[in-house]
């Protein structure tokens, strides 16, 4: 058997980790949190992405002293530094045409490209749609529309709020109108360069007719291609999505001929933005305001458009940080499935970060934080609008904080998450991340995990002190790849805090594990 010192020496490091799960990390940029001033600036988080190489994108819109609006991003280090080998200062400001102009999503290209969608006003005062492609180092893409730089020709005024690139196509969604007419769902596709796709819709647009008061605020492809956009509906205090096929087509198998509704009595719901689960479930977070106040909310629809009746109480879920307001507007999905929601709570001008993380089930993971809740205060007026999952598993918010003079300043926050393993693996080990569901658990649990060869391996369960408690798995051969164990706990265990232990030749790998009541 092999010696169980070094066990217990991780063991002992990972209780630290314990006592951690939704606190601060204090190697991201030395306190956890970190704020950003562009000079003669104000700035406005709208979108965020993560790099391959995690490194941190943010951009929004900037503000002169003028109150002239611009184009804003900013890229940090995986540890929260500013990135001064982006653009040679670690941000880039993008002015079009002298106006004002707004930008609200980014993506990246499998290249590294980066992606940047808003509205922008042009010199004969008309709001178009703009995109900028920027080379990895910050600059711009000759390659793309005017050196780096496409803007809209159509005529009508355009609201865009999502773009997303797909199987070499660019696609954005938002809104269009003309004439003083409603506003229209859009979506505009666009070939590699930046040119309208002629193939798609009228000439690289689709729309859809949707009620007057319809404002698009989100836009999603579906791994299958599908494409959803949708917004607040502000007249009836509700929301809408809708479902397209790949080639623009209303998706009829979605909700009722291809739309879904978000409304209730007494209630005002405003859907912020969407998340496709692995299994095709659509996760919603929604600003829900009842008796008088606003929550954190989230809604959970199948594939098909219908409330998930396993998921919270009749597909909703609503958690209430304090007495006063509490508004999510950003989601985030673990590898063990659990969710992350984010926004902030408070009013002007005191808000805070808030972070909340539920079980699969919607159920508040009281493993997590405070009671399955984190708040963050950054000293000022703090707002935090996006989520990001690093690959280490670590959770970053970011936003702006506002500080008493009116000065705002991109802010991010990151957090761990309980899932960062520790170990003892030696270096031919070539160990592999563990992943475990549900969690917290009753009385079983699923342990998934990789193997690099052939091996004999055990899995214990222990306390967060190194003592054992209980054999799950004793001295089994098992064969190289992915496993998948079923693990049933002890009866009379207590609730609480544990680590399972995975033993192999090589090494000895733990995981937190929070066992729960069944009351």
């Amino acid at each position: 058997m092999q010696n169980y010192i070094p066990v217990l020496m991780f063991l002992f490091a990972f209780s630290d980790l314990f006592s951690q799960a939704g606190q601060l990390d204090e190697t991201f940029n030395a306190t956890g949190k970190v704020i950003t001033h562009i000079d003669q600036f104000n700035v406005v988080t709208s979108a965020s992405h993560l790099q391959e190489d995690g490194k941190i994108l943010v951009c929004g819109t900037a503000t002169t002293t003028s109150n002239a609006n611009d184009f804003v991003i900013a890229r940090y280090t995986s540890d929260g530094l500013s990135d001064t080998s982006f653009n040679q200062s670690g941000y880039r400001v993008i002015d079009f045409f002298g106006k004002n102009d707004y930008c609200y999503a980014i993506d990246l290209q499998p290249d590294r490209k980066i992606l940047l969608t808003g509205i922008v006003t042009t010199l004969a005062s008309k709001r178009q749609t703009a995109i900028v492609r920027l080379m990895e180092d910050g600059s711009f893409d000759e390659t793309f529309g005017d050196h780096g730089i496409m803007v809209n020709t159509t005529e009508y005024r355009e609201n865009p709020r999502s773009i997303h690139y797909q199987d070499g196509k660019i696609i954005v969604t938002g809104s269009i109108e003309a004439n003083l007419v409603a506003p229209l769902c859009a979506l505009f596709r666009y070939n590699n360069d930046g040119t309208l796709d002629q193939s798609f819709g009228d000439q690289g647009l689709v729309t859809a007719v949707l009620p007057e008061s319809y404002n698009p605020w989100f836009g999603m492809t579906q791994n299958d291609g599908k494409i959803i956009a949708g917004g607040l509906l502000l007249e009836v205090e509700g929301s809408i999505m809708l479902r397209f096929t790949p080639q623009g087509i209303i998706d009829s198998t979605f909700g009722s001929n291809g739309i879904v509704e978000i409304q209730y009595v007494n209630e005002d719901h405003k859907a912020y933005t969407i998340l496709e689960q692995p299994d095709h479930k659509i996760l919603v977070v929604d600003g829900i305001t009842h008796g008088g106040k606003r929550d954190f909310a989230m809604l959970r629809y199948t594939e098909y458009g219908v409330l998930d009746s396993t998921f919270g109480i009749n597909g909703k879920v609503v958690t209430a940080f304090s007495s006063g307001s509490n508004t999510a507007h950003a989601i985030g999905l673990q590898e063990d499935q659990k969710i992350l929601l984010a926004g902030f709570l408070g009013t002007t001008p005191n808000h805070d970060f808030a972070l909340a993380r539920y079980s699969p089930d919607g159920t508040l993971d009281m493993g997590f934080g405070n009671g399955g809740k984190v708040i963050t205060n950054f000293g000022q007026d703090d707002l935090a609008f996006e989520m990001m999952v690093q690959p280490d598993k670590k959770i970053v918010l970011a936003g702006h904080s506002i500080d008493d003079a009116g000065n705002s300043d991109f802010a991010l926050s990151r957090y761990l998450s309980g899932l960062e393993t520790v170990g003892t693996a030696a270096p031919e080990a070539d160990a592999h991340p563990m992943v475990l569901y549900p969690n917290p658990a009753i009385h079983e649990t699923t342990l998934c995990y990789f193997l690099p060869s052939d091996q004999r391996i055990s899995i214990r369960l222990c306390g967060i002190s190194g003592q054992h408690i209980q054999n799950l798995v004793e001295s089994m051969e098992r064969n190289m790849g992915e496993h998948k164990e079923k693990l049933v706990f002890d009866l009379n265990l207590l609730p609480g805090n544990y680590v399972l232990v995975l033993e192999t030749e090589y090494s000895s790998v733990g995981i937190p594990v929070f066992l729960k009541s069944t009351n």
